[in-house]
């Protein structure tokens, strides 16, 4: 989990429908199951559209379960519909108000919303229902990240490790504590452990460039940027990051390649950036 509404996807998409497939469901109608299940192979399988059908013809065939409701709340989140499913935790919680993964799904969707104090409210009233749930430690630890409360949020990432030590997005999520501090080194550490648990994992690729980028290791973070966009040719920021790199290389032509891609896909570039690029390429754009 990285801490940002992409997180969502690679983290809701991941982890969870395995959680939810490990979990009983309550005493309902086999068609209402059957739907359920099928909802969670479409979530497995990135078919978000697919799975809320699923999980409404779930809910209509007359057993409205909290695990339903739960399940469709997650697909709506990371739809971005976050009232919706704000609605479908809402309903879970009113079923059954001990069910801590719809209070850590409330709580992922009040973060997406940027309301971090709903967030970490929820969080915390799933970890006391749960407190082996290193998932939920490593959603609340986000949003302290996100507030700014880096030691909060250490704690709370270690917490997640401590309970699952091979919980790729919480060693990438303490990394970029770390660099945050000033830890470059350890953040570095991070990152490789995660991308060891995951090798495909394009943030902490891109993080650890960054931090390489640091250090002076251009040749590493060079790498580490292309491997990162590869994996996530969409990321508009990789590619900022990497013109960073090409300006140190004074290859100029390829920093504002990436410049201009970083901004057709929605990335501001920074200005100061953008005028040290002018003036060492001796170039307008």
């Amino acid at each position: 989990m990285v801490c940002s509404r992409s997180m969502i996807k690679m983290v809701y998409a991941g982890i969870l429908v395995l959680s939810f497939l490990s979990s009983p469901v309550m005493s309902a109608s086999r068609s209402g199951e059957g739907a359920y299940r099928l909802g969670l192979v479409h979530m497995q399988n990135s078919r978000y559209d697919q799975a809320i059908a699923s999980f409404s013809k779930a809910i209509e065939a007359g057993a409205d379960q909290p695990d339903y409701r739960n399940a469709r709340g997650r697909a709506y989140t990371i739809q971005g519909d976050y009232e919706k499913a704000i609605a479908d935790f809402n309903k879970a919680i009113g079923i059954d108000k001990h069910y801590a993964e719809a209070y850590d799904g409330r709580g992922a969707a009040y973060a997406a919303k940027e309301d971090f104090d709903a967030a970490i409210g929820d969080y915390t009233k799933a970890i006391k229902l749960n407190p082996n749930s290193p998932q939920a430690y490593n959603n609340r630890g986000c949003a302290y990240y996100r507030q700014d409360d880096f030691m909060r949020a250490l704690g709370d990432f270690n917490k997640a490790l401590e309970l699952n030590p091979r919980f790729s997005g919480a060693f990438h999520n303490r990394g970029r504590v770390y660099f945050q501090k000033g830890d470059v080194d350890q953040a570095i550490s991070d990152y490789t452990e995660a991308l060891e648990i995951r090798p495909d994992y394009a943030e902490s690729h891109k993080k650890r460039g960054v931090a390489l980028t640091k250090k002076g290791d251009i040749p590493g973070a060079l790498a580490d940027l292309n491997v990162a966009i590869a994996l996530d040719p969409e990321d508009g920021y990789a590619y900022a990051d990497r013109a960073v790199i090409y300006l140190k290389k004074r290859a100029y032509d390829k920093s504002w390649d990436d410049v201009h891609k970083a901004e057709s896909l929605g990335c501001k570039v920074d200005e100061a950036f953008r005028k040290e690029l002018k003036s060492s390429s001796l170039r307008e754009e």
